[in-house]
């Protein structure tokens, strides 16, 4: 794998000025090349419905520019980990990505001392994991859920995110692994790290703030504009089937309506536009049945389905009837 530059603007055909002329690191491969191979494998597929968030696109592009660490927060289905993954997609460079948990410890992400393996005499047991190999390679590096890791844990990133010689420290093995110079580091949160006063987000807890400092540019991601939201839906086909503009629009109020009521409290997550999406395909077919299936069905509570299940009825897409 090499990496090359191109300006931002032959891959991102809206921007102008300045800002097409952004260098960004893209990847170049040897198809016959088994390591390239395996390289490509971890390249994300482009996602033909998601659009790039337009007040995001510039700072995202400095980010990759400067091969700097970004934190995207933002409530749940905001599309934080979508932006980093299609950004490698579209940089053709490999992803690594590890969800962050309460449970998690520091063997599964920094490595470990297993059995050694009596046929490869150098070996010395230890196991590398996808993260420090992550680290050790150009490409976009995703830690998701930070503010829900152990304090204890994250603190691992430390030096990670240094902007002189960043690397991690595998203490086990007493050995640092320096972060290679294309590599760009992206971490999501439901918060600032600071903890959530909500509710809404449990397992999040208080990180280090030194760390939060050495993020050198926080996103927080606003749920997808209406016009976005738009252009999105009249791309979705289903079966040679497509949405007429009549129902675009009932889909979009019907998504504002919830994204009010998540703000209102009066629903305790908001829905993703990839559950919209899905949404719209079946109701293309299943019409207003199709709500049970794409959309109540994967909400936490009964409550939730019901205010759902209000709001879209308000919008002619659902039947009134009781919610299973």
């Amino acid at each position: 794998m090499q990496v090359e530059t191109i300006e931002a603007g032959k891959i991102f055909k809206q921007l102008k000025g300045n800002s097409a002329s952004l260098k960004l690191p893209y990847g170049k491969y040897d198809e016959n090349d088994p390591e390239d191979q395996k390289l490509m494998s971890l390249i994300p597929k482009v996602d033909p419905y998601y659009r790039f968030p337009g007040i995001h696109v510039i700072p995202l592009l400095l980010v990759a520019q400067e091969r700097d660490n970004a934190l995207l927060t933002g409530s749940t289905g905001v599309g934080k980990s979508m932006l980093a993954m299609q950004l490698a997609a579209m940089l053709k460079l490999p992803a690594t990505r590890i969800n962050l948990h309460g449970e998690l410890g520091s063997a599964e992400v920094f490595g470990y001392y297993g059995l050694t393996d009596p046929t490869k005499p150098k070996d010395d047991g230890w196991k590398w994991t996808a993260f420090v190999r992550g680290v050790m390679r150009p490409g976009i590096l995703l830690i998701d859920e930070w503010d829900a890791g152990r304090a204890e844990l994250t603190i691992g990133f430390q030096r990670l995110l240094e902007d002189h010689d960043p690397g991690v420290l595998l203490m086990e093995k007493d050995e640092f692994v320096r972060r290679d110079k294309d590599c760009i580091l992206f971490a999501t949160a439901n918060t600032r790290g600071m903890g959530d006063e909500t509710g809404l987000y449990a397992g999040t807890g208080s990180q280090n703030f030194a760390q939060l400092n050495r993020f050198h540019v926080v996103m927080e991601m606003q749920p997808l504009s209406a016009k976005n939201l738009r252009q999105v839906l009249k791309q979705v086909e289903f079966h040679g089937y497509t949405l007429q503009d009549d129902l675009v629009e009932a889909l979009i109020g019907f998504y504002q309506s919830t994204l009010s009521a998540f703000e209102q409290r009066s629903l305790s997550t908001p829905l993703s536009v990839r559950m919209m999406i899905h949404f719209a395909k079946y109701f293309l077919v299943l019409a207003n049945s199709a709500l049970e299936m794409a959309v109540l069905s994967k909400l936490p509570t009964e409550t939730d389905k019901q205010t759902v299940k209000e709001l879209a009825i308000r919008h002619n897409l659902a039947e009134a009837g009781p919610t299973t």
